[in-house]
């Protein structure tokens, strides 16, 4: 389960929201992430913004997987960032890490930009 955003109106809509979405309550840090990504990137006609609500378990297959973007093809274009996400508790946030990834859609110039977190204790038993 993913959100879609193509544009600022989507962005502002999901803020508004945010406060009733219950566990599912995004991090307002990760919103601001979302911001930058509107405000300095080329997303392109047929490119967006995808929040990954369920952790990542796997490798770029399961988020290439999540987002069944077929027929376009999606090609890695730069390093994983990680987004600094203080951990309040929160399900969204408690043992997470999050992180940003960008695809490019071959033949277009079109970017996914993915926002994901990976569970902690998958990689340390703690």
């Amino acid at each position: 389960m993913y959100i879609k955003i193509y544009n600022k109106s989507q962005l502002i809509l999901l803020e508004q929201i945010n406060p009733l979405l219950g566990k599912y309550r995004l991090p307002l840090e990760l919103l601001t992430e979302v911001e930058k990504i509107l405000a300095c990137e080329k997303i392109g006609k047929k490119g967006f913004i995808a929040i990954l609500l369920n952790p990542v378990k796997g490798d770029i297959q399961e988020i290439l997987n999540v987002l069944d973007y077929y027929p376009q093809r999606l090609q890695l274009c730069s390093d994983v960032e990680q987004i600094d996400i203080s951990d309040n508790g929160l399900w969204m946030t408690k043992r997470k890490h999050w992180y940003e990834d960008c695809f490019k859609v071959k033949g277009e110039k079109s970017k996914v930009f993915v926002v994901y977190s990976l569970k902690l204790k998958v990689y340390y038993d703690e």
